[in-house]
């Protein structure tokens, strides 16, 4: 079992059974529901409308079969007088926003979340399926959309870590496949998905976050920490052996 970290920073503790070193820790100020990707995407204080940003990778990517439709450059089409992201590509990035959805409600259903818990904004909310009177628009809708993608997939880490244990890392089949397998998914899109970084909790770095004592997700730090993700926990030294007795 790890050792606890314990951190002093201007008056405040940190802790980590994860990290030996304490990450620039930023202001505290918590993410709310209208913001873009980009904003979810770097280590922030821990949210109760998102815990899935907790589980991005520090480096996404789209190298991998299920989100090849999202890697390299897009088109930009001319319909009559207004611009938009090719009808091809809007119906390849659909599909895979629909299926990700969907494997993310099959994954984290019956999970306890706080009432204000919910998908981040999913990649059509940013204007990828949308006509738009300029191109320089459609194409920047159709890059803040597509970055939207791993907030989505990452929504489906989270569903994975609730039902993984820590030695089913490694393991041939592990719980949420069988889980993805009896509620119909295809055994191609469960194994495509499996071979991308969104699967892989051994090999892929994460953001993480900083949690704050009046989180009202607690009870998913158990997976997180299954999962390997890296977070910290914020209290001062009245608030610190009480979460010190919840959270390890």
């Amino acid at each position: 079992m790890n050792s606890l970290h314990v951190f002093h920073e201007n008056g405040h503790i940190f802790t980590s059974k994860v990290s030996s070193i304490l990450p620039p820790i930023p202001p505290l100020q918590f993410l709310g529901q209208d913001c873009l990707p980009s904003q979810a995407q770097e280590l922030r204080w821990a949210t109760n409308f998102y815990p899935q940003i907790t589980f991005v990778p520090s480096r996404p990517n789209f190298n991998s079969t299920l989100f090849r439709c999202l890697a390299g450059s897009f088109a930009i089409e001319q319909v009559g007088s207004k611009w938009q992201l090719h009808c091809d590509t809007q119906e390849s990035w659909y599909r895979l926003e629909l299926s990700l959805k969907s494997m993310a409600n099959i994954l984290v259903s019956g999970t306890f979340f706080p009432l204000e818990c919910s998908f981040f904004p999913l990649p059509s909310s940013f204007g990828y399926m949308r006509q738009h009177t300029m191109s320089r628009i459609a194409k920047r809708c159709a890059t803040t959309s597509r970055s939207a993608f791993v907030q989505l997939a990452a929504m489906c880490s989270l569903g994975i870590a609730i039902h993984i244990a820590e030695w089913e890392l490694n393991s041939p089949n592990p719980k949420w496949i069988t889980l993805l397998t009896e509620q119909g998914v295809h055994p191609v899109w469960i194994d495509n998905f499996r071979n991308t970084q969104y699967a892989d909790f051994l090999n892929t770095e994460r953001v993480g976050s900083i949690i704050h004592p009046e989180c009202r997700w607690l009870n998913l730090i158990p997976a997180m920490r299954r999962a390997k993700v890296p977070f910290g926990v914020y209290g001062t030294k009245e608030t610190w052996k009480h979460m010190q007795k919840i959270l390890w």
